[in-house]
């Protein structure tokens, strides 16, 4: 049965999305300052609180301690080259997009060394404020740390909720940090959110010049009939699935082609005698190593492996018939649909100035 007040939140984050990205860069611009620096300061605000409350300690130690024999799991690596692929939004066309509206002569590696780090920073920021209040949670149960820890949606829609909860100080305190956390969820999002749009919006009227305000439009619309689904009551469970078969299957064969195309169809060293002059940093040979040889076979072995673990068994426990829907049908669809895509002609004579919001034909 379907949940309406998920669907209207669905509906309203939509038109957000689609008023953030209809004038591209310059609608765009006026928003980002608050999505990116908003959310810091509220990870902040959860911060304190967290590491204030009883038992924080053992759930920052549960975080923080280092457990090194975990280095031979190659199933840590995995969920670590899936969660960078994500995080970072590599082989979603994101950071090509965003890449291409900035000016030719821009510092490429300083660029991508800060987005890199301040990536990984607000990560361990979020980590901090989990697990602290997560310590909380367990000291109050009684249980153990691990006992407590979930990952994926599970954390951020349903154990972290319930740690709020019993946060003490009374409802009107669980109530104020719920609405916290829930904001930073909100704004951190929607910005991931745009950014995926924009991704697909640039590169449709790329290749075809269609008009922007109306592909915005039409994009939008599509991914908000699609993704009623997770307004429904087993939307949480749509989300795990396909999470789990896009960003496992999906990010990893993305990032496999695009170090393939960079690395030996376009050339690695052309790329990098490209950006080296023009950045204050210097990237060595060792650059054109990780992206022809390295960086492909990890990706391979990666995606392999966790080929073999999913065909032997269903994910998450799921039936064959959800595995093929919400999975592996999915992925096959995605395939096909932009191999379709790629081969349609677009018009060569189209030009697009920088902002994205103006077509020349």
């Amino acid at each position: 049965m379907v949940q309406l007040p998920g669907i209207n939140r669905v509906v309203v984050s939509w038109i957000a999305i689609y008023l953030i990205l209809r004038k591209g860069t310059e609608s765009v611009g006026k928003v980002v300052p608050y999505t990116v620096i908003l959310p810091v300061v509220l990870l902040l605000i959860l911060i304190i609180r967290s590491v204030t409350l009883p038992g924080a300690i053992e759930g920052l130690n549960y975080y923080l301690k280092p457990d090194f024999t975990k280095l031979l799991d190659i199933g840590v690596w995995i969920d670590a080259y899936t969660q960078v692929f994500f995080t970072l939004s590599l082989g979603m066309g994101i950071m090509i997009a965003y890449a291409s509206y900035m000016p030719k002569n821009s510092d490429v590696v300083n660029n991508a060394l800060i987005t890199v780090f301040a990536n990984s920073g607000v990560s361990f920021m979020a980590g901090i404020a989990v697990f602290g209040t997560l310590g909380y949670m367990a000291q109050e149960q009684g249980v153990a740390i691990a006992d407590v820890v979930a990952d994926g949606v599970i954390l951020a829609f349903v154990t972290y909720p319930n740690a709020i909860n019993m946060l003490p100080g009374g409802p009107i305190v669980a109530g104020f940090f719920g609405v916290v956390f829930f904001v930073t969820l909100l704004t951190l999002g929607i910005d991931s959110a745009f950014s995926l749009v924009e991704s697909n919006v640039a590169g449709i009227v790329d290749k075809w010049g269609f008009n922007r305000r109306k592909t915005t439009f039409w994009v939008v619309v599509l991914l908000l009939v699609t993704g009623l689904i997770f307004a429904t009551r087993a939307g949480l469970y749509w989300l795990d699935l396909i999470d789990h078969y896009v960003n496992t299957y999906g990010l990893l064969l993305g990032g496999l082609l695009e170090a393939l195309a960079i690395g030996w169809f376009y050339n690695a060293e052309k790329l990098r005698n490209y950006f080296n002059p023009i950045s204050e940093y210097q990237f060595g040979k060792w650059w054109n190593i990780m992206v022809q040889v390295i960086t492909p076979i990890i990706l391979v072995y990666l995606f392999v492996f966790n080929l073999s673990k999913d065909i032997g068994a269903n994910y998450g426990g799921y039936g064959k018939l959800y595995q093929w829907i919400g999975g592996w049908g999915l992925l096959i669809v995605m395939a096909i649909v932009s191999v379709l895509l790629s081969a349609i002609k677009g018009r060569e004579s189209v030009t697009v100035d920088s902002s994205r919001g103006n077509v020349n034909l």
